[in-house]
């Protein structure tokens, strides 16, 4: 059922690469003088623990992927909840390209007020089936049910449900639901989600570190990313797979990162008006598109996304200029320190020697280099001194990200304002596009696009003025 569950969210929203609902990620931390911005910092070495995770899992609960995986997600959620099903929908996407053995999902029910009055019946039959018929049924359960709970009004409809999802032993599972013996496992996830302070439906803890609300992709593969280097880290401290989740989930309580539950109002090729400002641009101001990138060096899309905007450079030569923003994750800890290099070179050297820098950060022998320590908290720092240090910036990175870090917020300001949230995100002559798409999709935009700024330009208004003058057009819709 994996695939009607993904072919039911795909349908609510585009899906990666497209874009990530969510309101503004939090503003970028100001560094410290000693250590970088991040997500959390390095654990000490800590003895064998003998207390419990801080987000315990049961045996009882419904659970994709190996038992054994270093990074575990507890999600608490609602079947009649679209955003929960969207949420759990990248999640499941995210088990996909990193294997189950590396990532977990946990279900527990969310027990607020309900939309749906056979929603509490529903939770018990998961929950039932997860005891009498094994998790493959419950997940087969679970995942119809978020595309089909507004069919099932009575316990035969639900019993023929579970049947579909693999039930054998009919008459076990009516009396046991009908006994209620599933209530107090319900009552157990509700009373964990008031101690862990859960609020908002959806919520999840990824190792323990918080998200509420329609995260994006792109948050939750960072800090699963993150959580991966840690817990290897751990291991290699010759730490158990049950003491990692134990430090970790203690490690990350006060990581969280809230998101609206909204759904997005920003659709691909939706309008906004994005001022240029003194942004670095590649490119001729009389070309007729101007592409506006927002995007980070240590984002794997953004990283992506490069090489296709190289392509179209070499494709529309004149009539393309690209524009690039800074749009940094807080969980990408060395984003704001290369992003503060890519600055510190413009302001030295100027354009044509930015580009090149930020080009290089961009591209895979980069990474193949330094991704190893970047994501390492304890060698991040002494990377970093070594990135500077190849690249021509002098002093302490501290420094330099002191220099520049308003004007990176200033970027992000910007991208919050267009109402992005994932990155990279795209703004072609301010026609909206999000993710690192095919060459193809980008050309039938730039050439739309292409047209609009001709037919501009033959009522009289002179090539270098168009970008302006199209955004300023009365008859341009800001789709808001």
């Amino acid at each position: 059922m994996r695939t009607s569950l993904l072919g039911c969210v795909f349908a609510l929203v585009a899906c990666a690469p497209a874009p990530e609902p969510a309101t503004p990620a939090p503003p970028l931390p100001t560094p410290s003088a000693s250590a970088p911005a991040s997500v959390a910092s390095a654990p000490a070495p800590v003895p064998s623990l003998k207390a419990a995770p801080r987000v315990p899992v049961e045996q009882e609960d419904i659970r994709w992927g190996d038992d054994q995986a270093p990074v575990t997600a507890v999600f608490f959620g609602r079947i009649s909840d679209r955003p929960s099903a969207i949420v759990l929908g990248r999640l499941q996407k995210l088990q996909d390209s990193l294997g189950p053995s590396r990532l977990r999902i946990v279900w527990k029910f969310n027990k607020s007020p309900v939309a749906v009055p056979f929603e509490d019946k529903l939770s018990q039959g998961a929950l039932g089936l997860q005891a009498i018929a094994g998790g493959a049924a419950a997940r087969s359960f679970l995942e119809a049910m978020m595309q089909k709970h507004e069919e099932i009004r009575s316990f035969e409809a639900l019993l023929a449900a579970a049947q579909a999802a693999g039930l054998k032993d009919s008459a076990a599972f009516e009396k046991r639901l009908t006994a209620g013996e599933f209530l107090p496992l319900l009552d157990a996830h509700h009373e964990l989600e008031l101690r862990l302070g859960s609020d908002r439906t959806p919520t999840l803890f990824i190792n323990g570190y918080r998200f509420a609300g329609l995260a994006p992709t792109t948050a939750l593969r960072g800090v699963i990313e993150d959580e991966l280097a840690r817990v290897e880290e751990l291991q290699k401290a010759g730490k158990s797979r049950e003491e990692t989740y134990t430090l970790r989930t203690q490690h990350n309580t006060s990581n969280e990162q809230v998101f609206s539950v909204d759904l997005p109002s920003l659709r691909p090729g939706a309008y906004r008006k994005v001022d240029l400002g003194k942004s670095p641009a590649l490119g001729v101001a009389s070309a007729p598109v101007t592409v506006v990138m927002f995007g980070g060096v240590q984002d794997p899309f953004s990283q992506k996304a490069w090489l296709t905007m190289k392509a179209l450079q070499k494709r529309y030569g004149n009539d393309l200029r690209l524009v690039w923003k800074d749009a940094l994750m807080p969980f990408h800890r060395a984003s704001l320190p290369l992003a503060s290099l890519a600055r510190e070179v413009r302001a030295s050297r100027g354009e044509v020697a930015f580009w090149g820098v930020l080009g290089k950060m961009l591209e895979a022998p980069f990474w193949a280099r330094h991704r190893t320590n970047l994501l390492n908290a304890e060698k991040m720092d002494a990377q970093l001194v070594t990135i500077y240090r190849e690249l021509g910036v002098k002093g302490p990175w501290q420094e330099v990200v002191n220099k520049h870090k308003n004007s990176i917020e200033q970027d992000a300001q910007a991208w919050r304002g267009a109402g992005a949230v994932g990155t990279p995100a795209f703004f072609i002559n301010g026609r909206y596009l999000s993710g690192a798409q095919p060459e193809q999709t980008f050309v039938e935009a730039i050439d739309a696009e292409m047209a609009r700024a001709r037919a501009k330009i033959q009522t009289g208004v002179r090539p270098e003025d168009v970008y302006r003058a199209l955004q300023d057009d009365p008859n341009f819709v800001e789709d808001l």
